[in-house]
């Protein structure tokens, strides 16, 4: 009887600590999940700041080739009416322009790059929430389950104490 009680017992301590190590599991998952959603904003919101620098930078290379345009016709005009001096310093201006509107191609270029690589990082960490909160969703699920299950274990077997309690009494009743 002693051997089958502390059979009984190790097995209630383990189910116990089941039970602690599941319901602790499925609230560190949700933290988790809030910290994955937390960083998620996050990283929209670094990828909305790309694409307002990209936005600027777009707006400032539109600007400059305007500007550029524009000298290029007084620096053709300069020339048709002789005045080189005007022309030539018209051409040092264009020729700096062209160089900042490299420099800027290459840097809306990176930027582009580097929104499209974020743009597919939040992509996949999308994807990676949603299947995450199915999985938390399934383990609520199987918690509810099991508590279910456990109590109405529970309530069986007190039934079945109170049937024997019954029985007993009846008993005694019988033998008076």
């Amino acid at each position: 009887m002693g051997n089958s009680m502390s059979r009984m017992l190790a097995t209630l301590r383990a189910s116990v600590r089941d039970i602690g190590e599941t319901l602790l599991g499925t609230e560190l998952d949700e933290q988790r999940l809030q910290s994955a959603k937390a960083e998620l904003a996050q990283a929209r919101s670094q990828l909305s700041g790309l694409l307002s620098q990209q936005l600027r930078l777009g707006r400032e290379q539109e600007q400059q080739r305007q500007e550029q345009a524009r000298l290029e016709d007084l620096a053709a005009k300069a020339l048709a009416q002789g005045h080189d001096d005007l022309a030539e310093s018209l051409a040092d201006r264009i020729l700096a322009l062209e160089a900042d509107a490299q420099s800027q191609a290459q840097a809306f270029a990176e930027l582009e790059s580097e929104a499209q690589h974020l743009r597919g990082q939040i992509q996949a960490a999308e994807q990676r929430i949603r299947e995450f909160e199915r999985e938390l969703q399934i383990a609520r699920t199987r918690e509810a389950v099991a508590r279910t299950t456990r109590t109405v274990a529970d309530l069986l077997a007190d039934a079945e104490a109170l049937r024997r309690l019954r029985e007993r009494r009846q008993a005694e009743n019988d033998r008076r």
